[in-house]
């Protein structure tokens, strides 16, 4: 992460006339984005509430799972993994969902989430502009490419785990897990109810982060096309499903930086788009965090990290 944020401290150094745009944002630019990531809360923890119920068969208050959402995002801001604990503390206390269920149910979201976005991203670019390109390859190849690849993890991991001689604790608890998001995947997968629902929401997911992109790149002065906002999207969606510094800090800016200059909109538009809406987000989560009582709960954050219960 350290090696990241130095590039891009030096990259700025280096390209100073770049930080200007930032100026161009103005109040109603950052208004109606930020109108528009609030609103993408709401219906994503409308989305988390139907996988969890879909899960666990249980009904679940959706205010109480809102706040929940934003608290638990809000711990993960002061430290790493502290919300995601948090929220499998309060589900297994206020509804007693088991935390293999908790893990299956948002490993299976996130899993589905990003082979949806792929898939559907294939399709509409192969629909409005095949001849698409980042750099030298098409747009829809590269997003296939990917989806296959993502389709095929916790499959292929499932396959080679069970193939696997060695006999440890973390190998059989890896297996379980796997094969417990494969099932329930499929499972899910069975309820075409329950997957158009899943799917809608997406979609309605889809569309707010490209309208706020949208907005965000207008302020900067640059109108881009559907596809390239589609390309950030999926940007966006991958660096949730592969995280390789935590919130992928430095790693989601360079890589939008990449695949602006490979679209020709410009390297530093496109870690600026992306340092913005992080930030952005960032004080979101704080303003709403702090208003639902996060201070309260990092005082007794002893009480669900170093809870008793056990898992099962």
């Amino acid at each position: 992460m350290l090696a990241c944020i130095a590039y891009l401290v030096r990259f700025f150094y280096q390209n100073r006339d770049s930080l200007q745009l930032i100026l161009r944002l103005d109040v109603i630019t950052i208004f109606f984005i930020v109108i528009l990531a609030v609103i993408y809360l709401f219906i994503y923890s409308l989305r988390i509430q139907i996988v969890l119920e879909k899960c666990s068969r249980k009904k679940l208050n959706y205010i109480y799972l809102f706040k929940l959402m934003v608290l638990a995002r809000f711990l993960n801001t002061v430290f790493s993994q502290m919300g995601n604990v948090y929220r499998g503390y309060r589900l297994k206390k206020e509804y007693d969902i088991s935390y293999t269920s908790y893990i299956s149910s948002f490993v299976s979201t996130l899993w589905m989430d990003t082979c949806f976005n792929l898939y559907f991203a294939t399709v509409l670019i192969l629909i409005l502009s095949p001849e698409f390109k980042i750099g030298y390859f098409t747009a829809w190849t590269i997003f296939l490419v990917i989806a296959l690849c993502v389709s095929a993890v916790p499959p292929a991991g499932n396959m080679l785990l069970g193939k696997i001689k060695i006999e440890t604790k973390f190998l059989n608890w890896a297996h379980s897990k796997l094969t417990e998001v494969v099932s329930v995947t499929i499972i899910n997968l069975r309820d075409i109810r329950y997957l158009g629902s899943f799917l809608l929401l997406g979609v309605s997911e889809l569309i707010l982060t490209i309208l706020g992109y949208y907005i965000l790149f207008k302020g900067f002065g640059i109108i881009l096309t559907f596809q390239a906002l589609l390309v950030f999207y999926i940007l966006m969606s991958l660096s949730l499903f592969i995280a390789i510094t935590p919130g992928n800090i430095g790693v989601q800016e360079i890589a939008f930086g990449f695949i602006s200059e490979q679209m020709g909109i410009g390297m530093d538009k496109g870690i600026l788009a992306s340092i913005v809406a992080r930030i952005i987000n960032f004080f979101i989560i704080i303003l709403m965090g702090v208003f639902f009582g996060g201070i309260r709960l990092l005082r007794e954050s002893k009480k669900y990290t170093t809870s008793e219960d056990k898992v099962d």
